[in-house]
């Protein structure tokens, strides 16, 4: 699974390459003009800049790093989270400088499948918001046990909590699941349905949280959004989606409202 998402990491890590390039030309002393009507990117040589990751064995020897590192502010610190099935978190005084504290993050439950965490909100009572992406096993019932089959997936989205930044996380439960129509006939064995990889943003008046997910209904991953997913920020228990089919299927996701 994590050749599958192998491309999809690169062409992230191009696109958020490109922006910070575009923002920082724009913040050079060229006209203001010049910079809304001629956007203008330029690559510039950097030091390598590696992650703990997950599952490190020591600073020297970094872990893994698959999907989204969502990061979080609180006071002067900042906290980013790695993920391979499980979530690691590193802290230091900025992106730079990791270096204060790396621990293994613990759910407070079981889970059929690695849970990675994809994005992250502080709120302003200070509790901290997550939203993994979960890979349960065994979704094609007929695939024999040494089958390439019996690897296939079928991704849900969750929702976590917590309250010591991310180091310990309260399961809040499943908040957005594609139909239940599998292709367990594909020859991908990675993927037989479900949502991709997601990215999620508060909106300017703090009240709903965006949500955008790559859904995979034939097995095969694809690179555009589904139409957008609100989910309820203080207490994440409202969910609805566009997407047709979407359920809520846990008491934290309770009804299906969206914004005005």
């Amino acid at each position: 699974m994590q050749q599958a998402r192998s491309w999809l990491s690169q062409w992230k890590a191009f696109c958020a390459t490109a922006a910070l390039a575009l923002i920082l030309g724009c913040q050079s002393d060229r006209p203001a003009r010049e910079c809304g009507a001629s956007p203008v990117v330029r690559f510039r040589d950097a030091p390598l800049l590696q992650f703990r990751g997950a599952q490190s064995p020591g600073p020297d020897k970094p872990g893994d790093c698959d999907c989204n590192n969502p990061a979080h502010w609180d006071g002067k610190t900042l906290y980013v989270f790695n993920s391979t099935g499980h979530p690691w978190r590193s802290s230091g005084s900025d992106l730079f400088h990791l270096n204060q504290n790396y621990v293994r993050c613990e759910y407070d439950n079981q889970a059929n499948g690695g849970r990675w965490i994809e994005c992250t909100w502080k709120a302003d009572n200070g509790v901290l918001y997550g939203w993994y992406h979960l890979e349960p096993r065994g979704v094609c019932a007929d695939a024999q046990t040494n089958s390439p089959k019996a690897n296939l997936t079928a991704p849900q989205i969750g929702a976590v909590s917590s309250t010591d930044n991310g180091a310990t996380w309260h399961d809040l439960g499943i908040v957005l699941q594609t139909p239940a129509v599998l292709r367990c006939d594909t020859t991908n064995f990675y993927f037989a349905g479900g949502n991709g990889d997601f990215s999620i943003m508060l909106d300017a008046r703090k009240e709903f949280l965006y949500s955008t997910a790559p859904v995979t209904p034939t097995g095969r991953r694809r690179a555009s959004t589904s139409p957008t997913t609100w989910i309820s920020p203080i207490p994440p228990r409202r969910c609805c989606s566009r997407q047709t089919g979407s359920t809520c299927r846990s008491a934290s996701c309770s009804a299906c409202q969206r914004p005005a």
